[in-house]
C-alpha cells in the first residue's frame, strides 16, 4: 500500500509485487503482456458483448452486465459500460459509506465514453478500456515492480502494435460467440494474437486456460486469525468518520460466511485496503510498523 500511494484496488496486485521481488534475484528488466487484453480484446466480457451486439438484443449495456453476472445497482440506475470493469458493488458501498454517490463516480467515465469516436460499438468498448482500466493496470504494474527496482516493459503497447490492432477488423480480435455468456470464451478472444503465437508455440500452449495472480481472499477472511486484523482496521475505519460502523460489521460477517458472494468479498477487501492506506497516510502507521522502503525506494 505504501508503494502504491493509494488503496490497493485489486488483490492480484500482491501477486505482481511478489513476482517482482522474486524476479529481482535474477534480472533487472522484465517483459509483460499487459495491455494485450485491452488492445486485442482478451476479456470474457468482450466476447459476451459481441454476441449481444450481433444478436441485435442490446438496447443498452445493462444486458452485458447482467449476462456476465455483473448487473450491479448504481443507486437504482442500470449498469453502464463505464462500470463493466469496476471492482465493488455500488449499492453495497453506499451502505457502508452513506456519502458515496455512484453517479458522481461514473460521471467522468461516462463523459469519456461519449467522447470516443469509434463507429463500431465493440471498438468503442476497447478504446474505452484502454483509456481507463488499462491506465490503472499500468500504474499498478509500474509501482509494484519499481518497489523492487525492476523495470517492467510492455511491448504490446508499442505504438506500432496498437496502430496495427486498430486496423485489424473486430472479428479478427474477438470471434464468434462463447458457448455461455458467463463462461470462458476460450479461443474466441485475442484471436489474431493466438493465431500468430500458435505458429511458434502450438495450439495446446496458446489455447490453455487463462491464469492470473488470484489470492485466496475468501480463505483469508474466513480464517480465525483474520479476526485480529479486522479488529485493528475496523477501528481505523471508525476513526475516519466516513463509514457506518454497523454496516462495516455486517460486511465482515457476510464476507466470512462459507461460499460468500464475490460482491461481499470485494466490499470487505475495499474497506480493508482503505483502512490500511488511511493508517499509513494519516496516522503514522508505517512508522509504527517499523516499515522501510524496499528496492530503489
Amino acid at each position: 500500500t505504501w508503494h502504491n500511494d493509494f488503496p490497493v484496488g485489486h488483490p492480484n496486485t500482491f501477486g505482481i509485487y511478489l513476482l517482482a521481488a522474486e524476479a529481482k534475484r535474477h534480472v533487472t528488466v522484465l517483459l509483460s503482456g499487459e495491455g494485450a487484453d485491452e488492445v486485442f480484446g482478451g476479456y470474457d466480457r468482450f466476447a459476451a458483448a459481441r454476441k449481444l451486439f450481433l444478436g441485435r438484443r442490446l438496447p443498452g449495456f445493462d444486458r452485458i452486465a447482467t449476462a456476465l453476472g455483473r448487473g450491479r445497482s448504481a443507486g437504482g440506475t442500470a449498469a453502464f459500460p463505464e462500470a463493466l470493469s469496476s471492482f465493488g458493488d455500488p449499492g453495497l458501498l453506499r451502505e457502508v459509506c452513506p456519502s458515496f454517490a455512484p453517479e458522481d463516480a461514473l460521471r467522468p467515465r461516462r463523459a469519456l465514453y461519449g467522447s470516443i469516436e469509434d463507429v463500431s460499438p465493440m471498438e468503442r468498448m476497447l478504446t474505452y478500456e484502454q483509456r481507463t482500466h488499462l491506465v490503472d493496470l499500468l500504474m499498478r504494474q509500474d509501482k509494484m515492480s519499481m518497489a523492487h527496482a525492476i523495470e517492467n516493459r510492455v511491448p504490446f503497447l508499442d505504438h506500432r502494435i496498437v496502430e496495427f490492432a486498430k486496423a485489424v477488423p473486430t472479428d479478427r480480435k474477438i470471434g464468434g460467440s462463447p458457448a455461455s455468456l458467463a463462461g470462458p470464451p476460450g479461443p474466441q478472444t485475442q484471436r489474431v494474437v493466438k493465431e500468430l503465437a500458435a505458429r511458434t508455440f502450438g495450439d495446446a500452449f496458446t489455447k490453455r486456460t487463462k491464469a492470473g495472480f488470484a489470492l485466496p481472499v475468501r480463505a483469508f477472511f474466513g480464517d480465525p486469525r483474520f479476526a485480529g486484523v479486522f479488529e485493528r482496521y475496523g477501528a481505523v475505519l471508525g476513526r475516519t468518520g466516513l463509514f457506518e460502523p454497523a454496516a462495516v460489521a455486517g460486511a465482515y460477517a457476510r464476507a466470512r460466511a462459507p461460499h460468500a458472494p464475490s460482491a461481499s468479498v470485494e466490499l470487505l477487501w475495499i474497506l480493508l485496503m482503505f483502512a490500511v492506506w488511511w493508517e499509513i497516510s494519516f496516522e503514522g502507521g508505517w512508522t509504527r510498523m517499523g516499515g522501510q522502503r524496499s528496492g530503489a525506494g
